[in-house]
Order: C-alpha cells, then structure tokens, then sequence
C-alpha cells in the first residue's frame, strides 16, 4: 500500500487549495492538513517555503520526487496484478502513425500471432501512450517520437520515411515540382502537434529554414484523416510514405518535390525500466527483438 498522505500531497500541489484537494479525494479539510502537518513531524522536514504559494522547500522536492516515483510503482503492481490468473494477458499500444509503417516488418505480425501472450492491442496519441506506460497500464508500446531513455528500454524497429504528396487529380496534377510561390499559397495538411510526424516535418522544415506564415494548416491525428483532408482541401500533405502505399498505387495520391524535402524519423518499441513484465512477455519482445537481425 502507498501512504495515503503522500496521495494527499501530490493532490495539494497539483490544487494548490486544500479545499479542493479535500473535494477531489473525497476527505475533510482537516484530513488534508493534518496529513501534510504528519508527514512535516513524521520526517522533521518542512514543505514549503510559501504556504500559500505552495512553493516547496528542498526537502518538499525530495518528497514530491519519491512520492511520485512510489505511487507510480504501485499502480505498475496493481496492473500487473490484475493481469494473474489462467490467462497471460500483455497490452501494447502504438502511434495512429506507426502501424502501417510495423506491418511492413516481415516478422512483426509472426510474432505478434503465434505468441503465447493473449495481447490486448490498443492505437492512442503519443501523450496518453506514455502516461499509461508510466502508470504500468501498457506493457509496451510502439512509438515514432522522443523519449526519456533513462527511463524507457527500447530497440529500433523501422525508419518512416517522410514525403509531400497531393491530390493526384487536383491543381498540382500537372507538377512535379512545387515552386515557392506556390507552396506559399498552399493549404499544408500536417500531422497533430504531438506527433512524431509533426516533429520530424517540422524539424527539417526548420533545417532548410522554410517557414509557412500565411498558410492554412490543417492537422490530422491519423492517417485516413491525413488523406481526406490532403483530398478534400486540395493540398499539400507532409506523410509517412509507408502510411499512403496504397493511395499512391491507387492513383489518388501523387508525391511531389517540395524544395527538395527528405526527411524520415525513427520507429522504436519501448517499455518501462521498472514495469512488473511477466516472463512471456519478456520473450515476446525479446522475439520481436531478435526477429530484426534475421
């Protein structure tokens, strides 16, 4: 069990109201002062240097650190926990960007069907992908951004090669190249703001220092959103080429020279340091692992 009192504190910094810290854990105000009040006598510490700032002295960092880091490993127990019994049950999630560039991977689906693990598979945006790890809600996840590696084991899988595509009927039909001027007047089609794809387009733009001032930008959190706004908006869409294979073969999207951009970003399978892995899904991603080299 985690110390209710360190639940208490965390609360009250994220208030910065005892009132609504005793509102939100469902306890009387008093229980929320003297909570704080025990944990300061408890230790001999102080925890703040301002109460009513709620600014934190040395001591209340060091607090705030452990307690985030204790209630953290609890819940990565109780999920884990809740996973015992005859069935062996792992949940894995990936990027709305990152499955088709995987499913290009000869073994990825191999080892995904004839593992042992009944798997629960689930797609959600990079920021909900790492809370859930961070809580042990996901066993491990497959994502095409940044993260902290002091904290997350990972591997590479693939690399997702960006590109600039249109509608291939549209009114760069007849271009294979798009002038400044143009691009300039363009509607631009992007993936959302916390996506690996938005970062690796915005990152390279930034490396040939273009810029869109005046520009309609459009966002899109997964690919068939990507593609009806590049379609329906006649514009200019920076994708994962894996992602669109079959709209380019198709003859619905055609890929076009925007100042020469070339860009790709890196797809990885990561997991929590600290997360409670049962043996079989060890092996599962071990098999994954060493299904790269062959």
């Amino acid at each position: 069990m985690v110390d209710t009192r360190l639940k208490t504190f965390l609360t009250l910094l994220e208030e910065k109201s005892y009132t609504n810290t005793a509102k939100k854990l469902y306890i009387t105000q008093p229980a929320v002062t003297h909570h704080i009040k025990s944990l300061e006598s408890d230790n001999n510490i102080t925890l703040f240097k301002d109460a009513k700032t709620f600014e934190l002295t040395k001591a209340g960092i060091l607090l705030k650190e452990y307690a985030q880091i204790a209630i953290q490993h609890f819940n990565q127990f109780e999920a884990a926990l809740s996973k015992q019994g005859n069935r062996i049950i792992a949940n894995f999630a990936m990027t709305p960007m990152t499955a088709f560039c995987v499913n290009e991977l000869p073994h990825f689906q191999e080892n995904i069907k004839n593992t042992k693990v009944r798997l629960n598979q689930f797609e959600y945006n990079y920021e909900i992908i790492m809370n859930k790890l961070r809580e042990g809600q996901i066993d491990f996840a497959i994502i095409d951004n940044s993260f902290d590696s002091s904290i997350y084991d990972s591997f590479y899988l693939t690399k997702a090669n960006l590109c600039v595509v249109c509608k291939a009927d549209g009114q760069y039909k007849d271009m294979d190249k798009i002038t400044r001027d143009l691009a300039n007047q363009a509607t631009i089609v992007f993936g959302s703001e916390d996506s690996g794809l938005y970062r690796s387009t915005t990152e390279a733009l930034r490396d040939k220092n273009l810029r869109f001032k005046n520009n309609i930008i459009i966002y899109g959190n997964c690919v068939p959103t990507l593609v009806n706004q590049i379609l329906n908006y006649d514009a200019l869409g920076f994708v994962y080429e894996e992602s669109i294979k079959k709209e380019l073969e198709a003859g619905i999207l055609k890929k076009v020279n925007l100042f020469n951009f070339e860009a790709s970003q890196n797809v990885y399978l990561i997991f929590n340091r600290t997360s409670f892995l049962n043996n079989e899904t060890v092996e599962l991603i071990e098999s994954i692992r060493s299904s790269l080299d062959d």
